[in-house]
């Protein structure tokens, strides 16, 4: 197997493979790894009359919804409903390869996912603790610091940004996907590739220290938050610590667009912040409505942080500037279906599924997309709201007509591959994520990034 080193000059001399190529073609592949085109035949009939500049995302944007029933056919018989169901119909007609394998295919997602970049995830937790420890005098700031380190999470993140990395690869040097499958698979990632990952596990630990603290959490993953440990003014401390280390890191990657994107990113997550305790909607004088307003709350507190997974992942594999745009597209809208599903849990998860209360975001005054659109069929729901469940009662009534509108289900819909016609600017996240990942050269790291997206949908915690 080529070393790290190797890897980035063969990253640095190919040429990518044209997404056009990809998407439309079904340019030769390794015999072992069956590809299929995830567009019906008149969507490819059009994306191969489509100009260059726009195929590889502008093109997909503009298209894929006149083709949706087609290609999404949500009431075909093998949908019982379910999440999984749902996914399971749409990567079967998307992408079937990563429905192939038998009992795989049926396995946790997360699972698959994680057993691809095992070794790489082992180490991530020990490197950042004992980077933690090397630079700092203090036990207990390292000891604070290294808290959310040691605790059982999803670890998301930085997942993505190493099956990014690898799926890029394989796309970038089709020489690597030769013979490859999920038993066999072993494409190594950069030293700043996994650097990257680190950094990105890093940033968000250090918000969850420092929400804890603003939403005045008690648990975090099912165990103490570390305000309550210690104390909030230790725990910021830690918070901004983590912080600091991740800006050294960043600097020591060396590449300028990555800084600007993960500065920016950084500050996104501080303004979702601000976004989160306002109420009023109005911005630069106009106003947004307040689902719009919710949106783009939830681009800056999540999706522009998996965003930047995939998109810096990218850039630090060479990628051109295309396969760059699919990482985003893909990172951003598997991050806008990971806070929808995670404001519907609010409302359907337990406090042991969770790690944390439920009903917590009612409690803190904050209308997710479950009471925007019950609000749509209760109009009662509109004082509540503008007054942050204020008053005895507020928050029991919401939950309640919550549960009795069709919040929730639309909620889950436009996280995955249902339609929400009276919110068509903000279509099925899910069902755009597998369409832009569906443009990589096929691999088990690409088939693991689309089910990514099932796990997603019907994740309980």
């Amino acid at each position: 197997m080529a070393s790290r080193s190797t890897m980035r000059r063969l990253g640095g001399r190919a040429t990518a493979t044209c997404a056009t190529q990809c998407t439309v073609s079904g340019a030769a592949r390794p015999s072992s790894l069956l590809y299929a085109s995830p567009l019906p035949s008149m969507a490819r009939r059009d994306l191969a009359t489509a100009t260059p500049a726009q195929t590889p995302v502008e093109g997909l944007e503009k298209f894929v919804s006149k083709y949706q029933r087609q290609t999404f056919d949500l009431d075909a018989p093998h949908h019982d409903g379910s999440a999984s169901s749902v996914v399971e119909g749409l990567l079967r007609r998307a992408l079937p390869t990563a429905l192939a394998g038998g009992a795989e295919a049926r396995e946790d997602p997360m699972k698959v996912a994680l057993r691809l970049v095992e070794k790489e995830v082992k180490s991530l937790n020990g490197s950042i603790q004992q980077q933690i420890e090397a630079v700092t005098e203090r036990p207990l700031l390292a000891k604070v610091a290294s808290y959310f380190f040691k605790l059982q999470g999803k670890r998301i993140r930085p997942v993505l940004v190493l099956l990014t990395a690898k799926a890029i690869a394989v796309h970038l040097n089709p020489a690597l996907g030769a013979g490859l499958t999920p038993e066999n698979a072993d494409v190594p990632v950069s030293d700043r590739q996994f650097s990257l990952a680190e950094i990105m596990e890093m940033i968000h630990t250090a918000s969850l220290m420092h929400d804890d603290i603003i939403d005045q959490a008690e648990t975090r993953r099912g165990m103490p938050a570390a305000h309550k440990v210690w104390d909030s003014k230790k725990a910021v401390l830690a918070g901004d610590f983590l912080l600091a280390r991740a800006s050294v890191k960043i600097a020591r990657l060396r590449e300028h667009e990555v800084t600007e994107l993960l500065s920016t990113m950084i500050a996104d997550l501080v303004e979702g912040e601000f976004f989160q305790m306002r109420t009023n909607v109005e911005k630069e004088g106009k106003e947004m409505t307040q689902f719009d307003y919710y949106m783009r709350k939830t681009y800056l507190k999540t999706a522009s942080l998996l965003e930047k997974c995939c998109s810096c992942a990218a850039i630090l594999g060479e990628a051109d500037r295309a396969t760059i745009n699919i990482a985003k597209a893909y990172g951003a809208h598997l991050g806008y279906a990971f806070q929808l599903v995670d404001d519907m849990l609010d409302f359907t998860g337990t406090s042991s599924d969770l790690g944390k209360p439920a009903a917590v975001d009612l409690s803190l005054g904050l209308a997710t997309a479950p009471v925007l659109f019950a609000m749509e069929e209760f109009g009662e729901l509109r004082a509540l709201v503008e007054r942050g469940f204020k008053e005895e009662g507020d928050v029991e009534k919401a939950f309640s007509l919550v549960q009795r509108s069709q919040g929730i289900a639309r909620t889950h819909a436009l996280a995955h591959a249902g339609v929400d016609t009276q919110q068509p600017q903000h279509r099925e996240h899910c069902a755009k994520a597998v369409e832009t990942i569906g443009q990589l050269a096929p691999s088990p790291y690409r088939d693991a990034l689309a089910r990514l997206t099932e796990k997603v949908l019907s994740r309980s915690s």
